[in-house]
């Protein structure tokens, strides 16, 4: 045993010795090479004062292990002794062949910093230089929420071109660099006319780029924007772990239209940046748009969309290390959604749901079950693999990335006009069955004969209602319009058929929720079909079933097979079925009774309307 580890002793030595060569420039090009060691990973290690030095020097000595064989036949006594004698050979004459993936170094490591401080130096900037400077007076100028703000005084017969960038772009100097402001990137937003004194003008600008990039030029582009100090993006997601500046860093790494796409949170100073890198070249209005859906899949799982502002960082060079400048852009506020459709965490679910069943004993009854079943790592993280699908389905579809938009908005407003905003996502999303299903066109009846012989019966009551002239040949018009979409599928049916596509377990208040649709999309909260209810009640659970069905259709699309969240069973209505709900993977709830009634994917409408009033009499226990 003695022997064996003098072996191991004496392999690290000579490792380590070899990477102190390296590293003191010892060693040629050509086998650095071969040993597929990049020339910036080196740099950083030979950077004394870089905070990531340390980490690169000890992830070089793991490497050559690695590569040596070291880690593989590290209890097999035989192999590393035939590992010491080769070793010269090993690290001196590799073989080309080896399989094992070459060193390299993340690109945020070599970059990020110099963007952030070039961020936060705009940020922290309060001077500016405009064409009309010299005649003004009073000049301020700094960032306010969001946005930057610029005031001055100024004689009334004096004309600056800041006040016209509404329909003229001009130029500022920030930093002692020049930024244009386009058309439309800046407004007046106070203008105090005194007539015995100067003009106050307030001037704002919410958008604006270095005067050396081009908005129709592609570049490679870094994100970024400032989140809360505890927000944390990769909390739901499978991470992978980088070092940036000597701090372990969690990535979500994933691929997205086939490029690499990596979010991570960056703590700088006293604040905290979310940093979005998607390695294709793009013009800046094509990676905002792409930014944004990613924002609004991430937002899906996480419950928040971070926007306010963004700083889209410009790149030539896909390495992202030599910066070309900056795009600013001001944005609607981040969105914080009241409800959740993925976690990972069962304890603060089962626990509520166990603390309304039993006020007393709920919570350590909950902890003993959970303890018992092994329940703390039942579910995974979320899959990374997915999530790519998720924002290539947001970028692809408008419709379901505003539809998903809105739901994540809706949260916050007032039940009455809540479940409608629900219902208009609802109709967003419920537009792409044709796309994800087939171009045919859906219809209520669908044998062509029997709709043909309907039609003929409307068209013949229109016509004989135009003679008797009950009503107008304007009128008959607009009637026939009618009766030709007549037989158009409802919206409703169309979500219906795209959840019954992935095979979702359509329940008795799905139905419902999808039936009653039309009614609260056109502002009716009154509904025959319930009784004995408030409307803020089922106002309240129509709208997060609402938001679990949109998510869920969103979540089938991109191929995720898991568990969501049931909110119905979180907030304690009756019949709520489980606290977790799965789906994909050809999951399917069938309700015998009604199975012999099974319409087609689109369905008939009065027979549809038949099983819901059905339902609704067993959800409310009447007869």
């Amino acid at each position: 045993m003695e022997e064996v580890d003098n072996v191991i002793k004496d392999i690290s030595a000579r490792v380590r010795a070899f990477c102190d060569d390296i590293i003191a420039g010892r060693v040629k090009k050509d086998l650095l090479d071969k040993h597929q060691i990049p020339q910036e990973y080196l740099d950083v290690c030979r950077d004394q004062n870089h905070p990531s030095s340390r980490k690169m020097k000890s992830r070089l000595f793991e490497y050559l292990m690695k590569r040596i064989g070291y880690y593989d036949n590290i209890g097999n006594a035989g192999k590393i002794a035939e590992i010491q004698t080769n070793l010269d050979s090993l690290l001196f004459k590799p073989k080309e062949d080896n399989e094992q993936p070459g060193l390299y170094i993340p690109r945020m490591i070599l970059g990020v910093k110099d963007a952030l401080n070039k961020i936060e130096g705009l940020n922290g900037s309060n001077s500016v230089n405009f064409t009309e400077k010299n005649v003004v007076n009073n000049v301020t100028f700094g960032k306010k929420e969001h946005s930057f703000e610029l005031g001055y005084e100024r004689d009334s017969r004096q004309a600056v071109s800041l006040e016209r960038t509404p329909s003229v772009q001009t130029t500022i100097t920030l930093g002692g660099e020049d930024y244009v402001v386009p058309a439309g990137g800046s407004f007046v937003t106070g203008h105090r006319v005194t007539f015995t004194q100067p003009d106050e003008v307030m001037v704002r600008f919410e958008r604006f780029h270095s005067a050396n990039l081009q908005e129709e030029q592609g570049y490679y582009f870094r994100y970024v924007t400032e989140v809360g100090a505890k927000d944390d993006v990769c909390r739901e997601f499978e991470k992978t772990c980088y070092d940036i500046d000597g701090q372990d860093t969690y990535t979500i790494d994933t691929q997205a239209d086939g490029s690499q796409l990596t979010l991570y949170t960056y703590q700088w100073n006293d604040k905290r940046f979310l940093v979005i890198e998607y390695h294709k070249k793009m013009t800046a209005r094509v990676n905002a748009d792409f930014c944004f859906a990613t924002l609004v899949a991430l937002g899906m799982i996480t419950t928040k969309v971070h926007l306010n502002e963004s700083w889209l960082v410009a790149y030539d060079k896909e390495d992202m290390q030599q910066m070309k400048g900056l795009f600013f852009q001001t944005l609607t506020d981040s969105i914080q959604c009241n409800y959740s459709i993925f976690t990972s965490n069962v304890y603060p679910l089962l626990v509520n749901v166990a603390q309304r069943i039993d006020p007393k004993n709920g919570e350590y009854r909950a902890c003993d079950i959970i303890s018992k079943l092994k329940l703390s790592n039942a579910l995974p993280w979320f899959s990374t693999d997915v999530f790519g699908c998720l924002v290539e389905n947001m970028v692809k579809y408008e419709e379901l990335r505003r539809g998903i938009f809105i739901i994540l908005m809706g949260s916050r407003l007032h039940l009455e006009v809540q479940a409608a905003i629900y219902c208009v996502a609802l109709e967003a999303i419920s537009n792409l069955a044709p796309a994800i299903i087939g171009p045919q066109k859906k219809v209520i009846i669908g044998r062509k004969k029997d709709w043909k012989t309907t039609r003929a019966h409307f068209i013949a009551l229109s016509d004989e209602l135009c003679q008797q002239q009950v009503i107008t040949e304007v009128e008959k018009k607009d009637i026939d319009k009618k009766i030709n979409s007549m037989n158009n599928a409802f919206n409703s049916e169309k979500l219906r058929a795209l959840l019954e596509y992935y095979h979702y377990p359509l329940r008795m208040f799905d139905e419902l929720t999808l039936f009653l649709r039309n009614l609260l999309l056109h502002g009716n909260i009154s509904f025959d079909l319930i009784k004995n209810r408030k409307p803020e009640d089922y106002l309240f659970e129509l709208s997060i079933n609402l938001h679990k069905l949109c998510c869920a259709t969103a979540l089938l699309m991109s191929g995720y097979e898991g568990y969501i969240v049931n909110n119905r069973k979180y907030y304690g209505f009756a019949g709520s079925y489980k606290s977790f709900i799965r789906i994909g993977n050809n999951v399917r709830v069938e309700y015998p009774k009604y199975k012999e009634k099974k319409t087609t994917v689109w369905g008939n409408v009065c027979e549809a309307a038949k099983r819901v009033r059905e339902w609704v009499r067993a959800l409310s226990g009447r007869k």
